[in-house]
């Protein structure tokens, strides 16, 4: 409870807004998640992936590691080619078709995602190191040998973004029997790319409304 209070006071999140969940969507969902909880069953597909970081994400106290979890939760259900170079084009295009709105009822925007895979990158990959004029604080993503701290606005944002994506995965019969079903990781990955391909595409831009992408979307 202390952990995903870090993400959800005081609001929490507005996970049902696609729609009233009936017992039956509940029992479906509870069967695909004690397939990955238990002992001697070893699964490896995208499911296992991105339940395994957002398990880490909840419970690890470390905010730069907790983050990067998150986002590779996101990047699991929406990097779908191997091609180099197009990693983040794909979280862009993918994220806003299937969360378009996160669980604040917040537009998700190519803005957005853009400041999460930004931070991600410095994260991983390192950066130019902090401006001096700007002070370290709770409001700043920052990394170095000493002190390591993600904004907590913006680890929040993510966290909304990603409980979200995981209730649209796992309540959709469709895209859980894909992955699930799939004999193969090129087959999986062919089958999610064709089927998230078929699905609308939301408005990326930052000035979009909330009420304009639901009204889309039909939530």
């Amino acid at each position: 409870f202390e952990s995903w209070q870090r993400y959800a006071v005081p609001s929490g999140y507005n996970l049902t807004s696609s729609g009233t969940i009936t017992c039956d969507d509940v029992i479906r969902a509870v069967n695909v998640l004690g397939k990955y909880y238990q002992y001697n069953n070893w699964v490896g597909n995208r499911i296992a992936v991105a339940l395994h970081n957002f398990w880490n994400a909840l419970f690890v106290r470390e905010s730069t590691l907790a983050f990067v979890a998150l986002v590779t939760v996101i990047e699991t259900f929406t990097n779908l080619n191997k091609g180099e170079g197009n990693t983040a084009e794909q979280i862009y295009i993918n994220s806003l078709k299937l969360v378009p709105i996160d669980g604040h009822d917040n537009a998700v925007t190519r803005e957005r995602l853009e400041e999460m895979y930004s931070a991600r990158s410095e994260l991983s990959h390192g950066s130019y190191g902090r401006d001096g004029r700007v002070r370290l604080g709770l409001h700043l993503t920052h990394l170095d040998a000493k002190l390591s701290n993600v904004d907590v606005h913006l680890s929040t944002g993510v966290m909304s973004i990603t409980a979200k994506m995981l209730h649209r995965v796992l309540f959709d019969p469709t895209i859980t029997s894909i992955l699930e079903g799939a004999k193969t990781s090129a087959q999986e990955r062919r089958q999610l790319r064709k089927h998230l391909n078929a699905m609308p595409g939301a408005e990326a831009s930052s000035s979009t409304k909330p009420a304009l992408i639901q009204k889309h979307f039909g939530t």
